[in-house]
This record gives C-alpha cells, structure tokens and sequence, in this order.
C-alpha cells in the first residue's frame, strides 16, 4: 500500500472536516455537519482505498512513471474522490427531501379532501341549527298565543264545552278546507292530463297533415307521370302525340321519355302506383344531393339542401352572415331531340320556393337538370316576378346538340351563381 497517498488521502480528509464545520459552525447545524462529514468521509476513505491499491499496481507494472507526476495524478484523484462523495450525499439529500415534499403533499391533498367531504356535513349541521333556530321561535310565538288564549279563557270564563264546540268547529272548517283543495288539485290533475293529451293529439294532427302532404306530391307525381304515358303532359296539349312546342309532328307511336327523372318501367299497365312515385322522389332527391355537392358547395356557396315536402329546395346565405339572399328550386327532367324536348313547369310545383321568397323579399332561381345530357339551366325570378308568375316551359338549349346551347345553358348557370 502506498503510505505517501495515504498521507495524503488523510490530510486532504482532515482539511475538509475542518472547512466543512468551520462553514457551518455559525448556522448551529451540528447534526446535518455531522451526518455529511460521516457521509463523505466514508466515500472518501472507501475511495482513497481503491486508489492505492490502483496506484500500486500501476507501480508495480510501470516503476517508471514514479515520482512528482504520479503524486500530482494521485492528489487530483483523491480530490476527485472527495468531491465526488460530497456531490453523492447532496444527491441522496436532495432525494429525501423531494420524497418528504411528496410525503407532506399527500397529507395536504388528504386533509384538503377531508375538509371538502365535510363541507356538505358542516353545511347540513348549519341548516340543522337554523331549523333547530326557527323551530323554537315558532314555539316561543306558540307559548305566547297560548298564554294568550289561557289569559282569555280566564278572564272570559268560558267552561270546557264551549272551547271544546269552538275547537270542533275549526276542525271541521280545516277539514272542509282540506276536502276542497283536494278537489281543486284533482280538477288541475285532471285538466293537466287533458292538456297533455291535447298536445300529443295535435303533434299526431301535424304528423299525418305532413304524411298527408307528402302523398300528394306523390300523387301529382304520378298524375305526371301517368300523363307522360298517355303522350300527354300537363299544361302542354301542344306536345300531345309527339308534336313538339315548334309544331313539328313526329310519327305515330312515338314514345314520349319519363319526366323528372322517373324511369318508364314504374308505369305499368297506365296504373298509378305509390312505389313509383316514392322512387321517382328518391331518384329526383339524389340528383338535388349531387348538384348541392358537384356545383354550389365546389363554388363555395352558403346554402341550406332541404329535401322535405312543403319547403324550399335551397336557401342561400349571404357569405359572411346568415340573412336569406336567395330561394333555390330544382328540378331533374328527362328531355331529348328524339322524345320530349321540353316540358312546362306549373307553378304549384314551386309553391313553397315562391311561397319563402316573397316571405324574405328575395329573388328565387330555378335551376333545372336535364338527365339525358347532364345539362343546367338556370332562370332568375325577381321578386316582382314572383306574384305573376304561372309556370315556365323548359328552353330547347336544354337539349339542342351544338356548343352554342351548352354555352348559353352554362352562362345562365354562372350568372346564377355570381348573383349569389
């Protein structure tokens, strides 16, 4: 073992004791000095050890290396050993202390939840000793009426029969009393319920005058359809027998396309059917689904899609608020050169878009899809328009097969969409 380090190993020792209790000697903590000079102490002794057991068997394997330096490497060493044990105990200290800051947090989290269980507690014994409060001030009044009440018996001299007769006679009275708020609470009960089964009875009232509503719109549908059928749509005799709005006669048989997106095959025998009519509606729904999406929603419209009968098939917003700018009808038809080429659009098919916009004030558009093409057309109403209006016949740009009528039919529909 090498002595010179120990030596050395114990002077640096001594040297830190004696710093270390000078340093504190002032702030009276001797025990936390004593229990940090043992701690380092014992590293550093721990760590002095293995260092000259290190040291001799570098010696002893490089005699060469003995002398100044070596002492110089030793002495670093072992201030590295002390002040790594001082560093390892202040670690190990600051670990308790975050452990008793845990431990103390966890009291104070029990004692703030034990405080807010018995808030209800502390607030029901208020209320207890509030009621406990009232109870013997209505006793106190009690005592007084009836010192009063003794103080007239006695004066008065009334015997016992006539207290006792007076005393029946409020009961009785209590007891009529009761009998007739009980029959007043009965007469509301009653009411109540009637009240009640008024209200279901015209909630069911609106649900089938909107059941009704709907069947006949069905009903108009096939009342279209059926007429489509028989070569004859409604309003427009001029088409009857494949003649077309421009007089020209086509030849006999000719068969006269379905309208409004409603397929032939649901027309069977001339017979109106109520599964024709519903398909015919889904059919037209999907295609009002697809314009709202493909055409106003990719142009960055603010807009309400309402499929329900009895409302308007789109409401326009304004872009930055929510004030009506504008009702939207639409329609999907089935038109061709070699059938129908137009068809005539009454006004009660737009009732509840006429009906919304002359409510607000504001223009209402029709836009109509021709299925066979894929064409739209748009037409502006202005609200001076709107009460004179009767019904409109579809133009033959609609189905005309040139550029020059796509072009117009697109033109309409941007112009449409720039006034929204």
């Amino acid at each position: 073992m090498d002595w010179d380090l120990v030596q050395a190993a114990f002077m640096i020792l001594v040297g830190y004791i004696a710093l270390d209790v000078a340093t504190h000697l002032t702030k009276q903590t001797f025990e936390d000095t004593g229990r940090r000079v043992f701690a380092v102490s014992t590293v550093f002794a721990i760590s002095a050890y293995f260092l000259s057991i290190l040291y001799a068997e570098v010696l002893s394997v490089f005699p060469q290396f003995d002398g100044l330096p070596l002492t110089a490497v030793q002495l670093v060493s072992l201030i590295i050993a002390l002040y790594g044990g001082w560093v390892l105990y202040h670690k190990a200290l600051e670990h308790s202390k975050l452990n008793l800051i845990a431990k103390v947090d966890v009291l104070e989290e029990c004692a703030r939840l034990l405080y807010e269980s018995l808030k209800p507690l502390q607030s029901a014994i208020g209320a207890a000793q509030a009621s406990v409060s009232e109870l013997s001030s209505k006793m106190g009044k009690l005592g007084e009426v009836t010192g009063k009440l003794v103080n007239m018996v006695e004066v008065q001299g009334r015997d016992a029969d006539e207290w006792t007769q007076a005393l029946v006679s409020i009961i009785q009275q209590d007891e009529l009393r009761e009998s007739e708020f009980k029959k007043a609470m009965d007469q509301y009960s009653k009411w109540n319920e009637e009240r009640v089964d008024v209200a279901k009875t015209i909630e069911e009232m609106i649900k089938g005058a909107e059941r009704v509503l709907e069947e006949f719109a069905v009903f108009l549908d096939l009342v279209d359809e059926y007429s489509d059928s028989l070569g004859v749509g409604e309003h427009e005799g001029e088409l009857a027998g494949g003649v077309d709005v421009q007089g020209q006669k086509g030849g006999q048989g000719a068969q006269t396309p379905p309208v409004e997106g409603r397929s032939p095959a649901l027309i069977t025998r001339g017979k109106l059917t109520r599964e024709a009519g519903r398909a015919n509606r889904d059919k037209g729904n999907r295609a009002q689904l697809q314009f709202a999406e493909t055409i106003l929603r990719s142009a960055g419209k603010k807009f309400e899609c309402i499929l329900k009968e009895g409302q308007p098939d789109f409401v326009f917003h304004g872009p930055s608020d929510n004030v009506v700018k504008a009702i939207g009808a639409f329609k999907a038809l089935s038109l061709s050169e070699a059938g129908t080429k137009q068809r005539w659009i009454p006004r009660r098919k737009l009732l509840a878009e006429l009906r919304t916009a002359t409510k607000y004030g504001v223009p209402l558009i029709l836009f109509v899809l021709n299925l066979a093409n894929g064409r739209i057309w748009a037409k502006v109403l202005s609200v001076g328009e709107l009460r004179e209006f009767d019904g409109i016949t579809t133009p033959l740009m609609l189905v005309e097969n040139d550029p020059a009528s796509e072009k117009i039919c697109r033109e309409t529909l941007d112009m449409a969409l720039q006034l929204l």
